[in-house]
C-alpha cells in the first residue's frame, strides 16, 4: 500500500516544493519503501510507497509513456489489473512496467472515467489531466482506501490522510459543533464527512473532478457504483454456490503478493474461511495471526482471558495446517503512552474505543516481521446479517441506526460519554438530530424519499444499506489506518463488489434460513471449515478483562488531572471526570469510554499542539 499527496493551486505561490515535500513526510509510514513527486504549474503530485507488486518497476507519481498528458498517483491494489493488462496489449497499449498502476492509468487514457467500472480491487488515487487542466480524484467502491480533500479559493488540497492536509498552510486545524458530535459516534460515519472543518472524504463509487476554468477551479462529481434496490430470484441452493465461487474467485486473487502474506484468524467463521481457501491456494504455509490479553489472577498467576475466540483460532489453525502466531498482550503493553500517542495520531483524531486501537495497532506491529500483507474479515457481517442487531427487531424497527438503538440490552454509548461533558457543552450538542437527518438521508438515497414505507424485505435489505455505509465505514478506516501505521497492509475479500452485489441482493429470507446466523455463508464454506467453527456462536472483538487495565488508565487521567497546562476543561466537566470517571468500577469496557476519551483528547491536543481549535 501506499500514501498520495497533493494539491492543485492557481495561485502565485513559490513553496509548491517545500508545501509538498511537508504533506509527503507527514505519510512516510504508509509507504516507507520509496517516496516521489511531480510539480508541474498548478498541479503537485507526492506518492510514498510500500512496495508489494511490481517492487522494482512501480515508482510514482507516473506519466504515460505513450501520453505525457496524463500522471497519477496511486494507492491500493487492481486484483483484476493483468487481465486488463491483457486486454490492452491486444489493442495495441505498450507497458512499460508490470505495475496495476500503469494499467489504472492506461485504462484512463483508453476508456476515461469508464475505465474506473472495470476495476477489481481497493483504490483511490488522482490523475492530473495537463491538456483539459483537470485534476481527478477517485476512490473505491466500499471506500477501503481513504482519500480526503480541502476546497479553498485556490484550488483543492488532498491525501490519504487527514494529517496529509493538516500539514498544508492554508488549512486550519478546528474541530465545530457537529465535529465533536462525530466524535462522540465513533461506531457511527457519515457519507463524504470528518470531524475537522472544511475537511472531506471523497464518498466511496465516487468520482471528483477538479477543472481549471477562466481562472477559477470548477468541481464536478460522478457516482459509478451504488447499491441498487431489488433482489434476485435464485434459489437458496444456486444462491449458496455462487457465493462459493465468487468468494473462491476473490480470495484466490487477493492473494497475489510479491512479498509475505498472512491472514487474521481470531476462530470466528469470516477469518475461518478465508484463511482456509488461501491456504488451499498457496503453494507455502500460510501465516495466521491471532491476539489476547495476559493478566495475573489474584493468586499472581499469569493467565490468558481464554476468550472463545482463542479456543476456535487454534481449532482453526490446527485443522487448516497454518503456522499460527498468537500474540499475548499485557496491560503494561496496553497502557503505553507512546502506543496511545502512536494510536492517535495514525487516526488523527480522539474517538478510540477502549483498547479496541491500541491492541489491534499492537498485533500489525507484532505481525509486520513475518507478513506485509494480511487478509481479514470486514464487511462479511454487514452483507451476512452476522450482527445480534440485524435479528433484534427493537432495534431494525428503531427508526434510527440499529447499532445505535436505545434499547435495555444496548444503552446509547456517546450518551453515557457525553455524561463527563460541560453542561453547556451536553445542551450545545444535538447528537440526536444529527443521527436523525444522517438517517433521512440514508432513507432518501436507498429509496428516493424519507417518507417511503417499506415491506420486511426492503426494509432488512435498507438496513444492510446502512451497515454498509455508515458501520462499515469506521471499521474500514481503523483497519487501514492502523495497519499502515505498523507497515501492513490489510485486504478484505468480503468488501469485493462481485460479493457486495450478490450477497446484498438476496433476500433476507435466504439469510435467515431455518433461523441460522449468517447461513448463506455457513453453507457456502461449510466444506473447507472444521464443524466446530460453523456450529459456533459469534463474539465481538475481544477487550482485556484485566482489572489492572481500567485502574492504569484511571492513574495516567488522574495524573493529568492534577497538572494545570491541559486542555481537558474545554470540553469536559473537570470534576465529573474526577469524581465520575476516576470513581467508576474498574474493568467495565463501557464505563472505561469516557476515560479513554478524556486520555485521547489529551494526547491529541499534544500531538497537533496550539494551532489545534474546538469550537463549540
Amino acid at each position: 500500500m501506499c500514501g498520495i499527496a497533493g494539491f492543485l493551486d492557481i495561485s502565485n505561490n513559490n513553496k509548491r516544493e517545500e508545501i509538498l515535500d511537508r504533506m509527503i513526510k507527514s505519510i512516510r509510514l504508509r509507504g516507507p519503501d520509496d517516496e516521489g513527486c511531480f510539480i508541474d504549474g498548478p498541479i503537485a503530485l507526492g506518492h510514498r510507497r510500500l512496495s508489494i507488486i511490481d517492487i522494482k518497476g512501480g515508482s510514482q507519481p507516473m506519466n504515460s509513456a505513450l501520453n505525457k498528458n496524463f500522471t497519477i498517483i496511486y494507492n491500493g491494489e487492481i486484483y483484476n489489473y493483468k487481465e486488463l493488462r491483457n486486454d490492452l496489449i491486444k489493442k495495441g497499449m505498450v507497458f512499460q512496467t508490470n505495475s496495476d498502476t500503469e494499467v489504472i492509468l492506461q485504462e484512463w487514457i483508453h476508456r476515461g472515467k469508464e475505465s474506473i467500472k472495470e476495476l477489481n480491487g481497493i483504490f483511490a488515487f488522482a490523475i492530473w489531466d495537463s491538456s483539459s487542466k483537470t485534476l481527478h480524484l477517485v476512490r473505491d467502491r466500499l471506500g477501503v482506501k481513504p482519500l480526503y480533500y480541502y476546497i479553498n479559493s485556490k484550488g483543492v488540497i488532498f491525501g490519504s490522510e487527514i494529517k496529509t492536509i493538516l500539514s498544508h498552510p492554508d488549512v486550519k486545524q478546528e474541530i465545530c459543533e457537529q465535529g465533536v458530535t462525530k466524535l462522540l459516534l465513533p461506531l457511527h460515519k457519515a457519507p463524504g464527512e470528518t470531524p475537522y472543518t472544511g475537511i472531506y472524504e471523497v464518498i466511496p463509487g465516487n468520482i471528483l473532478s477538479f477543472k481549471i476554468n477562466n481562472g477559477e477551479v470548477v468541481k464536478t462529481q460522478n457516482q459509478y457504483w451504488n447499491l441498487l434496490q431489488g433482489f434476485h430470484s435464485m434459489s437458496f441452493s444456486s444462491t449458496v454456490e455462487l457465493v462459493r465461487d465468487v468468494l473462491l474467485d476473490t480470495v484466490n486473487k487477493q492473494i497475489i503478493s510479491d512479498v509475505p502474506l498472512g491472514s487474521l484468524l481470531s476462530g470466528g467463521l469470516d477469518s475461518t474461511a478465508i484463511s482456509a481457501i488461501a491456504q488451499k491456494s498457496l503453494k507455502n504455509q500460510l501465516h495466521t495471526y491471532e491476539v489476547d490479553f495476559l493478566f495475573k489472577n489474584e493468586d499472581g498467576q499469569e493467565i490468558a482471558n481464554r476468550t472463545e475466540d482463542s479456543v476456535y483460532a487454534q481449532i482453526a489453525a490446527k485443522s487448516l495446517g497454518t503456522k499460527h502466531h498468537k500474540y499475548l498482550l499485557t496491560y503494561q503493553d496496553l497502557t503505553r503512552k507512546s502506543l496511545r500517542e502512536e494510536s492517535v495520531k495514525a487516526r488523527d483524531l480522539p474517538n478510540g474505543i477502549g483498547d479496541l486501537d491500541l491492541s489491534l495497532l499492537s498485533l500489525f506491529h507484532s505481525i509486520k516481521p513475518t507478513a506485509t500483507v494480511v487478509l481479514s474479515g470486514e464487511a462479511s457481517d454487514e452483507i451476512m446479517g452476522g450482527y445480534r442487531w440485524f435479528h433484534n427487531l427493537a432495534a431494525v424497527e428503531s427508526g434510527t441506526f440499529p447499532w445505535l438503538a436505545d434499547t435495555p440490552a444496548h444503552g446509547r454509548l456517546h450518551q453515557r460519554i457525553l455524561n463527563v461533558f460541560r453542561s453547556d457543552i451536553i445542551k450545545s450538542l444535538d447528537v440526536d438530530g444529527y443521527l436523525k437527518r444522517d438517517y433521512d438521508n440514508a432513507l432518501i438515497e436507498f429509496t428516493g424519499s424519507s417518507s417511503n414505507k417499506l415491506g420486511k424485505e426492503e426494509h432488512m435489505q435498507f438496513i444492510s444499506y446502512l451497515a454498509l455505509t455508515r458501520f462499515l465505514p469506521t471499521l474500514l478506516e481503523r483497519k487501514d489506518r492502523l495497519s499502515m501505521s505498523a507497515g501492513v497492509e490489510a485486504r478484505v475479500p468480503f468488501c469485493d463488489h462481485r460479493l457486495i452485489e450478490l450477497v446484498f441482493s438476496t433476500p433476507w429470507l435466504h439469510k435467515s434460513n431455518k433461523g441460522i446466523e449468517k447461513v448463506l455463508l455457513k453453507s457456502a464454506v461449510d466444506r473447507f471449515i472444521p464443524s466446530e467453527i460453523i456450529n459456533r456462536r459469534k463474539i465481538p472483538y475481544p477487550s482485556t478483562l484485566d482489572p489492572k487495565y481500567s485502574t492504569e488508565v484511571r492513574k495516567q487521567l488522574g495524573s493529568i488531572l492534577e497538572q494545570n497546562n491541559h486542555r481537558l476543561g474545554e470540553l469536559f466537566d473537570l470534576k465529573k471526570l474526577d469524581e465520575s470517571v476516576l470513581a467508576d468500577e474498574a474493568g467495565s469496557f463501557i464505563s472505561n469510554s469516557s476515560a479513554e476519551l478524556a486520555l485521547n483528547f489529551d494526547c491529541w491536543y499534544n500531538l497537533y499542539g496550539e494551532n489545534v481549535n474546538v469550537t463549540v
